[in-house]
Formats: structure tokens, sequence, C-alpha cells
């Protein structure tokens, strides 16, 4: 990562990965991926520091409101049950460095 050869800590903030509002099982499992993809890459790179997620659940979400054709851009679901992108967060998470 270019800022973090600068020697300054990096933070990824704000990271969401949305959905089509008709999300299918396959586009989460899509987002999984991506999710999972984002917290290795700032892994991999030893000055990022933090990441943070932008709302807790699909219910709080702020997509919806701007992207009425898009949602499911959190961890949780409407009822606060983790979805696919959360265990594949938590398991990228676990991974050693």
């Amino acid at each position: 990562m270019l800022v973090a050869a600068l020697g300054v800590d990096v933070e990824l903030t704000e990271v969401d990965v949305k959905l089509p509002a008709d999300a299918t099982a396959a586009d989460l499992d899509a987002q999984a991926v991506a999710y999972r993809r984002i917290v290795a890459a700032c892994r991999s790179v030893p000055r990022c520091r933090a990441i943070t997620f932008w709302g807790l659940s699909d219910a709080d979400s702020w997509v919806p409101e701007f992207f009425p054709q898009f949602g499911h851009v959190t961890l949780l679901d409407e009822d606060l049950r983790p979805k696919p992108a959360y265990e594949a967060v938590r398991a990228a998470l676990a991974q050693p460095r």
C-alpha cells in the first residue's frame, strides 16, 4: 500500500459492500468474499491499524435511502443475525499475519 510506504498508519473506514435489494444467496456469498479480501488486504499491510464497518445491521444502513435499488450492506441482517460476510470477516481476522 503506497500510503503505508510513507511511514504513516493506515485505517480503512466506513467500509460496506452493497448488494441489490433483491440479493440472492450467491450475492451474499460474493459479498462475503469481498469483505474477506478487504480484511486480508488490511492485514497484509503492517501499518494498517483498523477497519471500521459502516453500520451495525442492514436495518440501520444508510444505503437504501440514497441508493433505493441496493441494500444488504452490513455484516448483520435486519434481525442482527450474522450473514456470510460476518463469518468471512471473522475467519480473515483469525488468520495469522
